[in-house]
């Protein structure tokens, strides 16, 4: 019983320690300092591109004298070709944007989760002045294009403000997409304004 005694005072004792070592109140001159916020890092234009949706089936991105381009691949042949080490199957390749349902509402959620892509990278990236994006889906390629100026029109948002406000710690864009994804009427007019087939 003695052991165990002087076992838990070594153990209370060693908490004691602990914890008051770290704890400690700063009253020196640096403690009207405000904690300064960190910068976010912004990802590289090819980093970035290898985290959005649908990353592994794109054929080629590249960001040149303000123009993004992106090319998705326009069938399973030419994924696996360039790809032969993919364990994607062409169930999964022919259904990733149309969905398993194969529904008109599907196809277009998911185009437009796609596409809204685009307003991410304008934020991201002040250089951008241009955005081609091509999604090819059982025979059709629905392309996307717009200008910066344009999608600041559409989502009336300032994106020198969201980029500011990202390297500030505030990512989150889902006021701006969430709407166009959900509501039918949105997603119609971001369609019709962006997308031609």
């Amino acid at each position: 019983m003695k052991r165990f005694h002087k076992l838990l005072g070594f153990i209370l004792i060693g908490f004691a320690l602990v914890f008051t070592g770290c704890y400690s109140e700063d009253t020196g001159a640096n403690s009207d300092k405000v904690e300064e916020k960190q910068e976010v890092k912004i990802p590289s234009f090819e980093e970035y591109v290898r985290m959005i949706r649908g990353s592994s089936f794109i054929q080629k991105s590249e960001l040149k004298d303000g123009v993004v381009t992106i090319r998705y691949y326009g069938s399973y042949d030419e994924y696996k070709k360039e790809n032969p080490d993919s364990k994607i199957d062409s169930k999964d390749f022919n259904t990733y944007w149309s969905g398993t349902q194969g529904t008109q509402k599907r196809l277009e959620m998911n185009l437009t989760r796609g596409f809204t892509e685009s307003l991410r990278i304008a934020r991201l990236y002040p250089e951008v002045k241009k955005i081609d994006m091509e999604i090819p889906v059982k025979g059709k390629v629905y392309k996307f294009k717009a200008s910066r100026e344009e999608l600041e029109q559409f989502f009336k948002a300032n994106f020198d403000e969201l980029h500011k406000a990202y390297q500030e710690g505030n990512k989150s864009l889902s006021e701006y997409i969430d709407p166009v994804i959900h509501k039918e009427s949105k997603r119609k007019e971001f369609l019709d304004t962006f997308v031609t087939q």
